[in-house]
C-alpha cells in the first residue's frame, strides 16, 4: 500500500535524522509477555502502520520525550505508554519506555518481569545501563522504577540522571506517568516535550482533562494530545 511504502522510505532514513548514540543495556529478554489486549489494539490492525508512521514522522519533526498521563489512576496510561512504545519501535525507531509511577510502579509487573533495582538506586557509581532491560524482539529498552523511601532529593536526581542520559541514546522516550491525583507534584515535567492524556470516557471527567491539558501547555510542553479509553 502507499502507507506502507512511506513507512519503509521513513525507516530507512530514521537514523540519518535522529542521530543517536549506541546504548547497550546490562539485561535483556528475546520477549516482553506483553498483555494479549495491547497486541489487538496496537499491533494486530489496520491502524497499526498509520501509528507507526505518525510516530516516526513525529520524531522526525522533534519529538524526544512524550509522557502518558491521566487525570485519575486506572484510566489506560500503561497500556497506551506500552502501545506507543510498541508502534514506535515497529517503526524502526529506539524506543526506551520508563516507568514514572512513583507511588505504585506497574510496569515490570505489567511485564512479568523480575527485577531486584529501578532507576531509583541511581547514583555516580550506577550507570544507567545497568537497571535497563531490552526486549530483542520488540525492540524497546524498559526502565523501570520500584517503590522506594529515599529522600525526594535522591528520586528527583535519579530521573534527572535517567532522562539526561536517555533522551540522548534513544528516538524516543516514553514515560509512563503518574496521574494528576498520585504524586504528579513530583514529576518534573519540563523536561518531557509533549503529553498524551488518557481518558476512560466512563469518568465523565472531560472538564478535569482540560484543566489538566492547560497546567501542562502552561509547564511548557510543546504539544498535548488525548487518548479516549473506550475500554
Amino acid at each position: 500500500s502507499d502507507l506502507l511504502s512511506d513507512h519503509e522510505e521513513l525507516q530507512n532514513s530514521t537514523q540519518s535524522v535522529t542521530q543517536v548514540s549506541e546504548f547497550e543495556a546490562a539485561w535483556e529478554v528475546e520477549q516482553f509477555r506483553m498483555p494479549p489486549h495491547i497486541k489487538s489494539l496496537f499491533t494486530e490492525n489496520e491502524l497499526s502502520e498509520e501509528l507507526a508512521a505518525r510516530l516516526l514522522e513525529a520524531v522526525r519533526s522533534g519529538l524526544n520525550s512524550l509522557l502518558v498521563t491521566s487525570v485519575s489512576p486506572r484510566e489506560g496510561k500503561t497500556t497506551v505508554a506500552l502501545g506507543l512504545a510498541v508502534s514506535a519501535a515497529k517503526a524502526g525507531l529506539k524506543v526506551a519506555i520508563v516507568d514514572g509511577h512513583v507511588d505504585s510502579p506497574n510496569l515490570a509487573d505489567t511485564l512479568h518481569l523480575d527485577i531486584e533495582c529501578g532507576w531509583e538506586s541511581l547514583s555516580d557509581s550506577t550507570p544507567v545501563s545497568e537497571i535497563a532491560v531490552q526486549s530483542l524482539k520488540d525492540q524497546c529498552t524498559i526502565f523501570p522504577y520500584l517503590r522506594s523511601s529515599d529522600s525526594k532529593h535522591t528520586y528527583e536526581h535519579g530521573y534527572q540522571t535517567l532522562l539526561e542520559t536517555i533522551t540522548r541514546q534513544f528516538d524516543l522516550v516514553i514515560i509512563d506517568g503518574p496521574s494528576v491525583s498520585n504524586s504528579l507534584q513530583h514529576f518534573d515535567v519540563q523536561t518531557i516535550d509533549s503529553a498524551v492524556i488518557v481518558r476512560d470516557v466512563r469518568l465523565g471527567n472531560f472538564g478535569a482533562v482540560r484543566e489538566w491539558s492547560t497546567q501542562l501547555s502552561v509547564a511548557g510542553l510543546k504539544s498535548i494530545g488525548v487518548v479516549e479509553n473506550h475500554l
